[in-house]
């Protein structure tokens, strides 16, 4: 696929409909609107085709175990090697047990090789170098992130999510085995390593298990009941709505909205 520059603009984008169907859809079923694509935020060509690729073609890396999806291959890797394979990276000196190789490398210049990250203007010093950042924005230069909603402010996004979830959102992460709340993802998550670790939603036909309910679902239309999301121009299929409406923007924009003879 050719990548596109800077400059390239386009007249209008396609809008599909979220209904799956087993035909041909109407017509009706696309909207055009003025639309001009941002790549000028890329700085590499190879991050604008990864970021085109993920966003607006659909290509999206699954994993065979629990269909979790990802944007890059390494990613996927990484996931596969950590979480289902248990694959770890012990440091040779203290033996503490990582799950990437890049944990490690961190782990190494700040606690073996005594590597730290000077702030310039103050001298503070810092084992990584998002912390020296995230330092440099909160006390020298005033980055703050305000919530919406009260406009009590934070000097970490982390922190203004947990606030919102917690105080503006109430009780927004339940637990999907008996109902209970909690404020904060990190608390359900904790919850249901403890007590439902074991849990998981199971296909009734294959019997395959899944992490979440929603990918049991998209794995059961697709693989056992033939649920497909159709191109209106080129007939191709695909198993997610949102990746037919990326192909559909990315492929046949410009060209004449006709089905193939």
């Amino acid at each position: 696929m050719k990548i596109m520059e800077p400059s390239t603009t386009f007249n209008f984008a396609v809008r599909v409909k979220d209904e799956p169907t087993d035909g041909w859809q109407s017509e009706n079923n696309f909207e055009m609107s003025d639309t001009t694509p941002d790549t000028s935020s890329f700085t590499r060509k190879e991050s604008l085709q990864r970021h085109i690729n993920a966003l607006h073609n659909g290509v999206a890396y699954a994993c065979d175990k629990c269909e979790e999806t990802f944007t890059q291959k390494g990613h996927l890797k990484i996931h596969i090697d950590s979480v289902h394979n248990k694959i770890t990276h012990p440091c040779d000196i203290c033996e503490k047990t990582f799950t990437t190789k890049g944990n490690l490398r961190c782990h190494m210049d700040a606690m073996h090789n005594s590597i730290t990250y000077a702030c310039d203007v103050c001298g503070k010093t810092f084992k990584r170098k998002d912390e020296l950042q995230v330092h440099v924005d909160a006390v020298h230069n005033g980055v703050t992130y305000s919530c919406d909603i009260c406009r009590k402010k934070y000097t970490l996004k982390k922190s203004l999510r947990a606030h919102i979830v917690a105080v503006h959102n109430g009780d927004a992460h339940p637990s999907v085995t008996r109902g209970k709340t909690f404020a904060r993802k990190s608390e359900l998550k904790n919850h249901m390593n403890a007590k439902h670790k074991d849990v998981n939603p199971r296909c009734d036909v294959c019997q395959k298990t899944f992490a979440r309910k929603n990918n049991l679902r998209i794995h059961f239309n697709a693989m056992h009941k033939g649920v497909t999301f159709p191109c209106n121009v080129c007939g191709k299929k695909f198993l997610y709505k949102a990746n037919l409406n990326s192909h559909v923007r990315w492929s046949h924009i410009g060209k004449t909205l006709e089905r193939p003879a």
